[in-house]
């Protein structure tokens, strides 16, 4: 695909794997916004008119991160960045053991298009008859009630998602009648810990990951009720981002990025799902303003080491709780043979020892502990600078920011359970009951609790496991 005139109008043809935002992407000026509108055509063989979405590459304004940001900013910023990714937790919790797997059965992938079918039949027809009254009404309320939709949406949005904002965006992208573009950093790789996703790679995926992609889709069907311009979904995969902070090797979260990729295509969610690369947005964003990012990731990244050693109660509090979270989400594949999971759990999630532990968790522990401050520091630095630049929104403007976690200012997206699919596995109680509200995705250690002996069922090409069951 060649840029002409910086323009590019649909339809691109059905010759490529990707999306149709993806060969945009490929196609895409350095340092530029990607800007979406409406235009009308004639087709003069057909004589027909048609109204196609034209691509265009423009300037992104930089002026809002013209001065340098304050002290006093990046404390607030922090501060607001951990409240909204981060519980307060609780310390020395019991070490609840991990589940014994006592089978392996292997299942087809047509497991996939029988949860589409179920999600389609459970939720998303039912959803559609209960709101064909509501077609006509305002269109911000009927995109509120789908977004607060226990099952199609997060009940959850109720009280953060913006609705103001909303509200006044909504119109504009009615008036326009364009395509609505939601943007969702997710997707990076499978969590390295035995506590959290048991033996799974950090390039595998199991049922979660299929499941929340095929929610995306399906709530991009709903809002064609009454949006009937369309909705697209950008996902920004953030494993290259992380990958070096948490110790995964780039190959793997590369190869988890074009697994998500592969199985999208092959489920035909292509004209409703993009997925990029979250590190290549922000180093597309850098090639038109390298000297104001640069400044202010060298300034906010100072600022938080200062706040990691600070005795101002707030920011000490707020750090302790971001360290906790780094401390859990690291990768514990090279040690954690050598201990048992009681001890595993003691190193990942105390944040002091009892004192009777042996030298060799000690030691690990304080190893954790060094990893989980630097990683903290490095973490919050590089997601601060994003938020700073807007990242996102400016290189895809009139986007709307979706998030994982459910918090002020931004729309949640659905979910499946008590973490997100990268943090834990898929769990369906029993397969033979199998419906799109039976699966669940849970950390690993927590499966103990409804079961402490477990079937793991795989996938028959990979070998990787798809999802557990009781036995």
């Amino acid at each position: 695909m060649t840029v002409e005139n910086q323009k590019l109008v649909e339809p691109f043809g059905h010759f490529s794997p990707l999306s149709k935002l993806e060969r945009i992407w490929s196609a895409r000026v350095p340092g530029k916004a990607i800007c979406r509108k409406r235009v009308q055509s004639f087709d003069p063989l057909s004589g027909a008119s048609f109204s196609p979405m034209e691509y265009s590459f423009e300037d992104i304004d930089h002026l809002h991160v013209k001065e340098a940001p304050t002290k006093s900013w990046i404390d607030d910023a922090f501060l607001a960045f951990v409240k909204g990714e981060f519980s307060s937790g609780e310390e020395r919790r019991p070490a609840p053991g991990l589940p014994e797997i006592i089978a392996e059965r292997y299942i087809e992938r047509d497991i996939f298009a029988h949860y589409m079918l179920s999600c389609e039949r459970e939720m998303l027809y039912p959803y559609h008859e209960a709101t064909d009254r509501h077609t006509d009404q305002d269109l911000f309320e009927n995109f509120k009630r789908l977004l607060t939709d226990d099952g199609l949406g997060n009940k959850k949005n109720a009280g953060f998602a913006p609705f103001e904002e909303l509200s006044r965006r909504i119109e504009e992208w009615a008036e326009g009648e364009n395509r609505l573009l939601c943007v969702l950093p997710s997707f990076p790789f499978k969590d390295q810990s035995r506590l959290r996703v048991g033996p799974a790679t950090a390039d595998a995926f199991d049922l979660g990951e299929i499941a929340l992609l095929i929610r995306l889709h399906l709530l991009s069907l709903a809002f064609y009720q009454f949006h009937p311009w369309g909705v697209d979904w950008l996902i920004a995969a953030d494993g290259n981002f992380y990958a070096d902070m948490f110790g995964i090797p780039r190959e793997q979260a590369e190869s988890y990025f074009e697994k998500i990729r592969l199985e999208r295509t092959a489920m035909n969610l292509s004209g409703t799902l993009s997925i990029l690369d979250l590190e290549e947005i922000m180093l597309h964003y850098r090639q038109g303003c390298s000297t104001a990012f640069d400044r202010d990731k060298d300034l906010i990244l100072n600022r938080i080491q200062e706040i990691s050693v600070s005795d101002d109660e707030n920011l000490s509090k707020a750090f302790a709780v971001l360290k906790r979270g780094m401390r859990q989400n690291q990768s514990t594949r090279e040690f954690e043979t050598y201990v048992t999971a009681d001890e595993l759990w003691k190193i990942c999630n105390w944040e002091s020892l009892q004192g009777d532990e042996s030298e060799n968790v000690k030691g690990l522990h304080r190893d954790l502990e060094v990893k989980a401050t630097e990683i903290a520091i490095h973490y919050a630095a590089e997601n601060i600078v994003l938020k700073r630049h807007d990242v996102l929104n400016r290189v895809f403007p009139d986007s709307m920011r979706t998030t994982i976690h459910a918090k002020e200012g931004q729309v949640a997206v659905p979910q499946l359970g008590s973490c997100f699919p990268w943090n834990g596995v898929a769990y369906i109680p029993d397969p033979n009951n199998f419906s799109a509200k039976s699966l669940q995705v849970k950390r690993f250690h927590d499966l103990t609790r409804k079961s402490p002996q477990l079937v793991a069922y795989k996938d028959r090409i990979s070998g990787s496991t798809l999802f557990y069951s009781d036995p």
